[in-house]
């Protein structure tokens, strides 16, 4: 399955690398009903955020490259549009459970309303919405480290 947001690939390749406070950054997903319903905390040292003004994007991503199984989650997503922009924000959110190589589970909400606090380098980022099967998610991501890409 291709996403339709083709800088998600180039955002998860890109933020394997980047350092992240664990003390203080954060990535929360919670299933509100389904099979996989539950509150997952994806671990703070491979969570990585970028930032680009000339794409007009902020983003995180974070993967597990041997999932334990099934239930457990392998690829995560989060990606705000016009982030620097007044008003509103929207954004995506993209969510594997499984093995991706074979039977995965993909949710997404696209383009849901969110919202966006940045405090100095900090960067809080909260989207609650319903995927188009009415699975209901929230995603809270706080980044302390952020990298600035043009």
């Amino acid at each position: 399955m291709r996403y339709p947001l083709e800088s998600f690939a180039f955002a998860a390749t890109l933020m394997m690398s980047l350092p992240v406070h664990a003390d203080t950054s954060s990535f929360v997903v919670v299933i509100g009903n389904g099979p996989f319903s539950g509150t997952y905390h994806l671990p703070v040292a491979e969570v990585s955020c970028f930032h680009s003004v000339k794409r007009r994007v902020y983003s995180s991503g974070w993967k597990d490259f041997a999932p334990a199984n099934a239930k457990s989650i392998a690829e995560a997503g989060i990606e705000v549009q016009d982030p620097d922009a007044p008003g509103p924000k929207f954004g995506t959110v993209l969510l594997t459970f499984g093995d991706s190589d074979k039977t995965a589970t993909h949710y997404a909400i696209y383009h849901g309303p969110l919202t966006l606090t940045t405090t100095g380098a900090h960067r809080e980022i909260m989207l609650r919405g319903k995927t188009k099967d009415g699975v209901q998610m929230q995603v809270t991501l706080s980044c302390m480290d952020t990298l600035e890409i043009d």
